[in-house]
Order: C-alpha cells, then structure tokens, then sequence
C-alpha cells in the first residue's frame, strides 16, 4: 500500500471495532472447537502460505499472525506513553 493511501484510511470507532471483532470470535471459535482431527489434518491452499494442514493454517495465520499485530499494538503504545494493557 502506497503511503498516501495508508494515511488516508480511516479506522471505525473502538465501540463497532469491538462489535466487529466479537461477531467474528463468535463465528469463528466454535466452528474451529468442532473441528475433527481428520479436519484439521486435511491439507489445505491458503494464499499467500500455501498448502499446509487446517490446524497449521489455523495456528500461524489466527494465533500467531494476531499476536504479532496485538505485540506492535502493544509496543507503539508503550512508545507514546500510553498504558498497555497490563503488559
């Protein structure tokens, strides 16, 4: 993304991020908890990391790519001072 364009994005408020992120939690965490192990272990094409097993998509692109985001989150808070959640 070209830098005019990210500094042209416009971000909702924390109330609807919040609601956003919930319905998505709550869509996505039973359907994951239902998961067989055969499901899990069926190999799967998820661009751009290619074909890997659903619980290895699972783990790096839900957990570890999400706490990556929450870490610089996180760390550009504690830059400006701001609190960091208990962190």
């Amino acid at each position: 993304m070209a830098g005019e364009e990210a500094r042209g994005l416009r971000f909702p408020a924390a109330s609807e991020l919040i609601e956003y992120l919930e319905a998505v939690r709550a869509a996505v965490v039973p359907k994951v908890a239902a998961m067989t192990d055969d499901e899990l272990g069926q190999i799967v094409m998820l661009r751009p990391w290619g074909e890997r097993t659903k619980a290895d998509h699972i783990m790096q692109t839900l957990i570890a790519h999400g706490a990556d985001h929450f870490g610089r989150v996180i760390l550009a808070r504690a830059i400006l001072g701001k609190d960091v959640f208990g962190f």
